[in-house]
């Protein structure tokens, strides 16, 4: 669910929702707040500051799937 801060695009998601997954992460954020402690699916663990990057990264895909 969450992506890792050294990867810009949302590994295989041919099966998801990116968009339910844009909101799950608005929601996320809005619930822990103050998160210091995030492990990602890979990569290194982080504070909550990869729930936004995740955000950014599926918006990012989601743009690139309507071109």
């Amino acid at each position: 669910m969450i992506v890792a801060a050294e990867s810009n695009k949302p590994g295989f998601a041919e099966d998801g929702n990116l968009n339910a997954w844009a909101v799950s992460m608005d929601k996320l954020a809005a619930r822990f707040k103050d998160c210091r402690t995030v492990v990602p699916g890979h990569g290194k663990t982080g504070d909550g500051s990869l729930v936004k990057h995740t955000r950014d990264v599926v918006s990012a895909a989601i743009i690139n799937q309507k071109k």
